[in-house]
């Protein structure tokens, strides 16, 4: 057995021993690793460190036509080309974003259903926010989604994305070149399933970044995972076993020390909680009624 991933897309090697009356028999045979990206464990956070669930979602339409590509969806978010951004922001933050606290289950033409959930399963479907734009319409849309998922355990996970038209899922907090792409389709489609898997080193929060893309005709989006039994449940879904997602995050504040000698003992600055033990390797306890500074003396035993 191993004791953590086997190599992306590696091949392994078992071979299986056992006794049948006074015969040896050995089977061996070989299996293919599932394909899969790491995210990166320098921005997880703790399990339980997120605030507020739900998703921050920042949506940019243009008038004019542009290309049903992630570039052209990037330079959209950027900056439109130059156009102004005919979105309906009138329900949107001041810093642009729309807040949104349930799933990922977008559809122009909601309540009608596309994908893989809606009404008959509880789901129903839900119109992008944004769109219609002021104008009335439904084309040349981007929509970028900012959210941090929680993993319980670390391990192998399968996540997939429902588009009409294309999108891309990074572990970013925002635009970020360098972060490896976990999943993609660049094109144009219909209503169309694309999986992909990941492996979380360290259980917690990780940041996700979601773009969704919409050329011309219908526009949907669906954001899920997919357990072993190959069920599907959307981010964020009230399902013990869905994902969670949070817009953000608290993190505590990393703990400082400081030690100043003193003519009969030593002077300690610090944030955080004091903890004391009377050896190294000893058993750390809080120091009883310890503010910062704390004074002590250093005669005596060791402490």
């Amino acid at each position: 057995p191993s004791s953590g991933l086997f190599p992306s897309g590696s091949t392994q090697s078992v071979e299986l021993t056992y006794q049948a009356g006074t015969e040896t028999v050995t089977n061996t045979w070989t299996f293919r690793v599932a394909a899969y990206a790491i995210v990166s464990t320098s921005n997880a956070t703790a399990v339980g460190s997120g605030s507020n669930r739900g998703f921050r979602i920042r949506t940019v339409q243009s008038e004019a036509g542009r290309a049903t590509t992630e570039a052209a969806a990037e330079q959209q978010l950027l900056n439109n080309n130059g156009a102004p951004n005919i979105a309906d922001l009138s329900l949107a933050g001041t810093d642009g974003f729309f807040i949104h606290t349930g799933i990922i289950n977008f559809n122009q033409d909601a309540p009608a259903a596309a994908g893989n959930f809606n009404g008959n399963n509880g789901l129903e479907d839900v119109t992008p926010p944004g769109i219609p734009g002021t104008l009335g319409g439904n084309d040349n849309y981007t929509q970028e989604i900012l959210t941090f998922l929680e993993f319980p355990a670390a391990g192998f996970y399968t996540l997939g994305v429902n588009s009409d038209d294309g999108f891309r899922v990074t572990s970013a907090t925002g635009v970020d070149a360098t972060a490896p792409t976990l999943g993609v389709f660049d094109g144009g489609r219909g209503a169309t399933d694309s999986l992909f898997n990941i492996a979380i080193p360290p259980a917690g929060l990780h940041p996700f970044r979601l773009i969704w893309f919409e050329g011309g005709g219908g526009s949907a989006a669906e954001w899920f995972s997919v357990t072993q039994d190959g069920y599907r449940h959307p981010i964020n879904a009230d399902a013990a076993s869905a994902i969670k997602a949070f817009q953000g995050r608290t993190v505590a504040p990393a703990p400082t020390l400081q030690l100043v000698t003193t003519p009969t003992g030593i002077t300690i600055t610090y944030t955080g909680v004091l903890q004391a033990a009377d050896s190294v390797n000893g058993t750390f306890q809080d120091v009883t009624g310890a503010t910062s500074p704390y004074s002590t003396t250093t005669a005596g035993t060791a402490r």
